[in-house]
């Protein structure tokens, strides 16, 4: 008797339970990059406390295992990628060096507002000569730049960068949509995409949050978004290979009583105060309901619009390609 392989689903910007708790059950998913400190936390040391404790929770669970280098992708169980969506302040090369020990993989610029190192997606200044500074290091130490919160301005300059001194390099928008579709700040202008996409060779992630890709009165028609940001993004980028899922969502189920509290706490914690243009539902209603199987569901949506083969890529095998491409071999 044949026992069909498990389809590989990967996802670029996942929660495996909700925001800042460990998994909790078994995903459906066999890669998840997630984010293991709240991006409000910005002291190095609590950062570097934060995520050690997260890591070590999550890896508890005996279905799961960490990815840290190319031959952990190829591993039985879930792989698991650690990130995080804001840098430290007060970053040293010393001190990327002891992110990169400790597990993390990825890391971003800014999350909304102006540091150190450059601009979040609320600011419209460039990458700062200390944000230079920390994309050289984050080379060297094969931590992967995500560019997914950052300003336009601070995206293109530090593409330019990473071009110009020819960084062996390359980054990853784990969740951002089309600006062009849906001119959300938080979405990435074609010039972005097709730089990402093109002579980078990275990779970009369509999030299924419903108020990065769609006026809240379409939120019934969310699949024919969801397929145009896909569409366009692999088109731009020309290649749909490198083009995948960053949901940004919950891969549990929940109620949508359940998920309007959930909704409603996190405005609280990141004191977004509507900045971030958020709604409620801010996912998918099926989403939220049958978020532990939210890759079949996408999975079935994609294949009304694409091949089946360009769909596996969708769902997950492109952001494993990208992981053997940019992740360190030791």
């Amino acid at each position: 008797m044949n026992i069909p392989s498990k389809k590989f689903y990967a996802d670029s910007l996942a929660f495996l339970g909700l925001q800042g708790q460990p998994p909790v059950n078994r995903s459906q998913l066999s890669l998840a990059h997630i984010t293991s400190v709240p991006p409000y936390v910005k002291d190095f040391d609590i950062v570097l406390r934060m995520h050690l404790v997260f890591q070590v929770r999550a890896l508890s669970n005996a279905w799961v295992h960490g990815v840290y280098e190319k031959s952990d992708i190829s591993k039985p169980d879930m792989g698991i990628l650690f990130g995080l969506q804001h840098a430290p302040e007060d970053l040293t090369l010393a001190r990327v060096r002891e992110l990169a020990s400790a597990g993390i993989r990825s890391m971003a610029i800014a999350y909304d507002g102006s540091t150190e190192y450059g601009d979040g997606f609320k600011g419209d200044g460039g990458l700062t000569p200390q944000g230079e500074k920390l994309i050289d290091w984050m080379c060297a130490t094969g931590i992967i730049l995500d560019l997914s919160h950052a300003g336009h301005a601070t995206a293109r300059e530090a593409i330019e960068y990473i071009l110009r001194h020819r960084l062996p390099m390359m980054p990853m928008m784990s969740h951002s949509g089309c600006y062009e579709l849906f001119p959300h700040p938080r979405n990435i202008p074609n010039d972005i995409i097709d730089s990402i996409g093109g002579p980078m060779n990275g990779y970009i992630g369509i999030p299924a949050i419903t108020f990065l890709t769609m006026p809240q009165s379409k939120v019934q028609f969310w699949k024919t978004y969801f397929l145009q940001h896909v569409g366009v993004m692999s088109t731009v980028c020309h290649s749909a290979f490198n083009v995948g899922i960053g949901s940004d969502c919950n891969h549990i189920d929940m109620t949508m009583q359940e998920a309007r509290l959930h909704f409603d706490n996190m405005s609280k914690m990141l004191a977004t105060d509507g900045s971030f243009g958020e709604y409620f539902p801010d996912r998918p209603p099926e989403v939220i309901e049958q978020g532990s199987t939210m890759f079949e569901i996408f999975e079935s949506a994609l294949l009304h619009s694409f091949p089946s083969k360009m769909v596996e890529g969708f769902c997950g095998k492109n952001f494993k390609n990208f992981l053997l491409r940019s992740l360190p071999q030791t």
